[in-house]
């Protein structure tokens, strides 16, 4: 959809030509940012489980085997060979990544370092990009950043990128698109990113 679609599904106007499964999608991931902004504004933001299963419930609600719990079986990704991890090693492998994660010092490496995590892992049976990003963006903001958005027009690239992250497990092709990306749109909007 686009922006003024969106922003006219979000108004309470349906819009033509899209499934109701794709509107659902929108006003879900709606109810998921505000459940975000409301815990970053109250300092209730935490990199813990929790908040992971409580922003993942609201995207993928009505969609997802399981909203908002972690996954029970296989996953696969599309465009990739890489078969994220069985189900019964994702509690060790989420409380063992977000130890590692906390101890980055650079808020911003820290966020996408964390996307990465949650993107590749595939937690849950839906929503996970989502999720990850709306983790992601927690951070940055609970850090004073800017948030990261992906433009619709640099999507394909983005997927791109993340195809090879997923093949490689290589943190560093996901930074070195990520960093640069987001320093020049924090830029272009007239935010200074300062000590981060």
């Amino acid at each position: 959809m686009t922006f003024p679609e969106v922003q006219t599904l979000l108004d309470g106007i349906t819009v033509g030509g899209y499934k109701i499964e794709d509107e659902k999608q929108v006003l879900n991931q709606e109810k998921a940012l505000e459940l975000l902004l409301s815990l970053v504004k109250d300092d209730k933001f935490k990199l813990d489980k929790e908040t992971f299963m409580n922003l993942n419930y609201y995207v993928s609600l009505e969609e997802s085997l399981a909203p908002g719990k972690f996954r029970t079986g296989a996953v696969t990704i599309g465009g990739t060979n890489y078969i994220p991890p069985a189900a019964n090693e994702l509690d060790r492998i989420f409380e063992e990544g977000k130890e590692e994660i906390l101890k980055i010092e650079n808020s911003i490496t820290r966020g996408f370092v964390l996307f990465g995590f949650c993107s590749r892992n595939q937690f849950f049976w839906d929503g996970n990009k989502r999720t990850a990003r709306l983790m992601t963006n927690g951070l940055l903001m609970d850090n004073g950043c800017p948030v990261l958005n992906i433009k619709a027009e640099n999507s394909l690239e983005f997927n791109k990128i993340m195809v090879k992250f997923y093949d490689t497990d290589d943190y560093n092709i996901l930074l070195s698109y990520l960093i640069p990306y987001y320093k020049q749109e924090v830029l272009t909007q007239g935010f200074e990113i300062l000590g981060q």
